[in-house]
């Protein structure tokens, strides 16, 4: 009987070593290794109830060894049933481009002949229960050959950190978990979020459509609270939901001052709502739009991140800010997006985005001992209200032409107005295609390889007609500037 045991269950513990099974089969087997758990259970306490009852000092040994070594088989299969819950991948980018950038009104003119990059992925997904769910990438990006260290974030927060080139560090671009009520159609979710590369980014990323907000309402790596309530269980739309947002856009947590911030700067909260849905009759046609506020809108304290020393032909350091206020005003938003995919099972896929932002100014600016130098919200005065707006469209189109494995084509239009401020910072091209006041245009061609490999090349071409498109401080100047990028690369992806 104890032999018999013992190797029934060695058995199926090598049956699900040898013979593991796809992430996407994880709950059919976890339900087949939850079974055979509880089969073990049972004959563990049958053999608990019989150890008690034996009256023989030899039964009682024999008996209890079958114990410990079922007790030990079912660690096996309980750890090797956790682990089934588990999946991993990876992605590993190479990328290649030309730069060339110029400025009229200065007569420059520069090239940068060839700039290599590298970004590697590591994704991984836990199932934990039916209704808690985990979610993690992990993201080293860097340059090849690098000699000057990390690339200018912006140093104004964490929304970018694992999208510029720095070092050969691996960075947390998500850590998230879901947490699905089974009373209510509602699910929690909490944590550093894939909040970057939304819908319709993921036409030129050759991915799958994520669900989460549009890229140009924002493109930055944020921790986020979310709740989700799925109404399409009592309204007449198919995969509808209402999505309900909280983060932190902005917190000064220097140790060093024991975080007593309230008389120093503001911290920066955002609130909105999203509704999305699919458009009847419409196929695959996603159709989402929302509003939210950024309340107490600041930055960062640093006084170099307000140097305007070489606007006026000083050195640097010489003009930095005298007057810094906690906050200078809250910022609203609006965004409608509507993205069809594979239209009328024509290979087309289609989109069209629109973000408006109103700049609420509350007097507050950053001041400099230069007399009639100030920047406000949006304004040099810090009192007249501004609104600034973007709209995004494009196609791609998949060639059906399976000698080539389906490659495909595009091109993406963006508009953003002299008052556009984009929170794009977080997307990883090395151009800013939603930060313009101006016009952007991008072009590419993507060439699957096989299922896991593909390569993509393009061109993009940004005209700037007036300053800073990612400030949100002081009056926007006009200027004459052009960038422009070409590039290939080559992704692979399991």
């Amino acid at each position: 009987m104890k032999k018999q045991l013992k190797y029934s269950a060695m058995a199926a513990v090598l049956y699900i070593t040898l013979f593991p099974m796809s992430y996407a089969d994880a709950e059919e087997k976890t339900a087949v290794d939850k079974a055979y758990l509880e089969n073990l259970e049972r004959r563990v306490a049958a053999l608990e109830n019989k150890q008690a009852a034996s009256s023989g000092q030899d039964a009682s040994g024999y008996l209890s060894q079958d114990v410990l070594d079922l007790m030990e088989t079912m660690e096996v299969v309980e750890k090797k049933t956790l682990m089934d819950r588990l999946a991993w991948g990876a992605e590993f980018r190479n990328r290649v481009n030309w730069f060339n950038y110029q400025d009229k009104a200065a007569g420059d003119d520069l090239h940068t002949d060839e700039l290599y990059q590298v970004r590697l992925r590591l994704n991984f997904f836990a199932d934990l229960t039916d209704n808690l769910k985990f979610s993690g990438r992990l993201t080293g990006y860097w340059n090849w050959g690098d000699s000057m260290g990390q690339a200018d974030s912006m140093g104004w927060g964490p929304y970018n950190k694992a999208a510029v080139p720095s070092d050969t560090s691996v960075r947390i671009e998500r850590a998230y978990i879901d947490y699905f009520l089974e009373s209510i159609p509602f699910c929690l979710t909490v944590g550093r979020q894939p909040s970057a590369g939304g819908p319709p980014g993921e036409l030129r990323e050759n991915r799958v459509r994520k669900s989460t907000w549009p890229m140009l309402f924002i493109d930055q790596e944020q921790d986020v609270a979310v709740g989700t309530i799925n109404t399409s269980t009592f309204l007449p739309l198919e995969q509808s939901s209402l999505r309900i947002y909280y983060f932190k856009y902005h917190a000064l947590d220097s140790a060093s001052l024991d975080y007593k911030h309230s008389g120093i700067q503001s911290s920066v909260n955002a609130y909105g709502f999203q509704l999305e849905t699919l458009v009847p009759q419409m196929g695959d046609t996603l159709l989402a739009g929302g509003l939210g506020i950024i309340k107490d809108y600041t930055l960062s304290r640093d006084p170099s991140s307000f140097d305007i020393s070489s606007s006026l032909g000083a050195p640097r350091g010489t003009y930095l800010p005298t007057v810094y206020p906690r906050n200078v005003g809250d910022v609203m938003n609006y965004h409608v997006l509507i993205f069809s995919q594979n239209l009328h099972n024509s290979g087309l896929d289609l989109f069209t985005e629109w973000v408006r932002h109103d700049y609420r100014p509350n007097g507050r600016t950053v001041q400099y001992a230069v007399p009639g130098i100030a920047l406000g919200l949006m304004s040099d005065d810090g009192v007249t209200k501004r609104s600034g707006q973007a709209v995004h469209a494009g196609f791609r189109y998949t060639v059906q032409f399976k000698p080539m494995n389906d490659p495909k084509f595009g091109f993406e239009y963006v508009h953003g107005d002299r008052y556009w401020k984009a929170f794009s910072d977080g997307h990883d091209d090395p151009l800013d295609l939603m930060g313009v006041r101006g016009n952007t245009y991008d072009v590419y061609y993507i060439q699957p390889l096989n299922q896991y490999l593909f390569c993509r090349f393009g061109a993009t071409f940004i005209n700037h007609d007036f300053s800073s498109g990612n400030s949100i401080y002081g009056e926007p100047k006009p200027v004459d500037e052009k960038v422009r990028n070409f590039y290939g690369l080559l992704e692979m992806r399991f």
